[in-house]
């Protein structure tokens, strides 16, 4: 049944942003709405309104853009927002038909992931480690500078250790990897503690003492467990110490008198709690989020930074400036498959629907085998 309501693009924006904040991540929207707004432009320099537009305008839309360079990956991509977007309209009664029914994806070139090789990766957590120790011996003296140093040690050990998505990371809360106090847990089926429950999420239910495992939502809107070793934890029990003291001195609301009983089975008032439990993990020195974008500066400076003071790497500055935030997850899955874990359990810790996906790290463990060999053999 067609919808009473005219259909704008300004109207077909809010359709469809209501349609994805309910069943997607807010990544998801970002990218999104970056599309959204590359097709609506294009669609209102034609004259076009969204619910006259035809496969035919579909097709001339991404020649446009392939004329601009964009690579067969981005052109999906797009076209996989259009279907989105027009199987939307049609749900709630703003079209009859899918224009992008029939249309094809553009054959891609299979790339294979940026990982670190083992001992890249070993020079890099060498690096950090002594910013580690002086975030953590530093204290108050180490001040603004001494917290990001560990704050990155921490984030990108999170990252390779976890194989956690840069997105699925920098959503996490304190509450997500710290102690829920033993008082609350006596107090679970009161009102109070329920409500305080619900504020942080389903992942609250599986939170214990910095945990083992977290419960973290990806792609999709579905869940799985990410899993960290004891030297992760104590990392991020050191960190935690400093976050708090960090805290102190960037918001008013944190009662100056607060210190690691935070991370106690005693616990605070319930004010206190939910104003550090329901804080994001990653922060910048201003005590709010930390960015995707943000993170990405953070770890370009940390990799220029190994290139050019650490002679032996220099040679290979070109490799790591080809390093994203997306490589520690590409080596967390490089690595485990080198070691001989099992295919399926790679597929399980990245969250990957298909296993298909997890089969192009089996191709980069295989050219690492090949280049060894040409590399060492005298035959080869």
């Amino acid at each position: 049944m067609r919808h009473p309501t005219p259909l704008t693009w300004e109207r077909s924006l809010i359709v469809l942003q209501k349609e994805i904040h309910a069943l997607r991540s807010a990544s998801t929207w970002d990218s999104y709405s970056v599309d959204f707004k590359k097709f609506r432009d294009w669609a209102i320099e034609q004259n076009i309104e969204p619910c006259k537009v035809t496969v035919d305008d579909i097709k001339s839309f991404i020649h446009v853009q392939s004329e601009k360079e964009y690579s067969s990956r981005s052109l999906n991509r797009l076209l996989s927002f259009l279907r989105t977007f027009f199987r939307i309209l049609k749900k709630y009664g703003y079209r009859d038909t899918v224009p992008t029914l029939g249309i094809k994806n553009f054959k891609e070139v299979q790339l294979l992931p940026k990982a670190f090789t083992s001992s890249e990766i070993h020079s890099f957590f060498d690096m950090s480690g002594s910013a580690e120790s002086a975030g953590a011996d530093g204290g108050a003296d180490g001040g603004a500078d001494g917290f990001a140093a560990l704050r990155d040690t921490v984030l990108f050990s999170f990252l390779y250790t976890t194989g956690a998505r840069i997105s699925e990371a920098l959503s996490l809360l304190v509450g997500d990897v710290c102690v829920v106090p033993s008082h609350l847990q006596e107090e679970s089926t009161k009102a109070g503690y329920s409500s305080y429950v619900q504020k942080l999420g389903e992942r609250a239910v599986e939170i214990s003492d910095l945990v083992h495992r977290i419960k973290i939502k990806g792609k999709g809107g579905k869940y799985r467990y990410i899993f960290f070793n004891d030297e992760m934890r104590a990392l991020l029990r050191t960190y935690l110490t400093e976050y708090i003291r960090n805290l102190k001195a960037t918001d008013r609301k944190i009662d100056t008198n607060i210190h690691m009983q935070e991370l106690s089975k005693e616990g605070l008032s319930p004010i206190h709690e939910q104003i550090l439990y329901t804080r994001p993990l990653f922060i910048n020195l201003k005590g709010a989020r930390l960015t995707r974008r943000g993170a990405g500066y953070l770890l370009n400076k940390w990799l220029r930074t190994l290139s050019t003071h650490n002679a032996p790497y220099r040679a290979s500055s070109a490799r790591y400036s080809e390093k994203t935030l997306h490589s520690f997850r590409h080596s967390f899955a490089t690595h485990l498959l080198n070691s001989g874990v099992d295919l399926r359990y790679v597929q399980e810790f990245l969250g990957h629907a298909s296993v298909g996906t997890t089969q192009v790290y089996t191709r980069l463990s295989q050219r690492e085998v090949i280049e060894a060999y040409r590399r060492f053999h005298p035959h080869a």
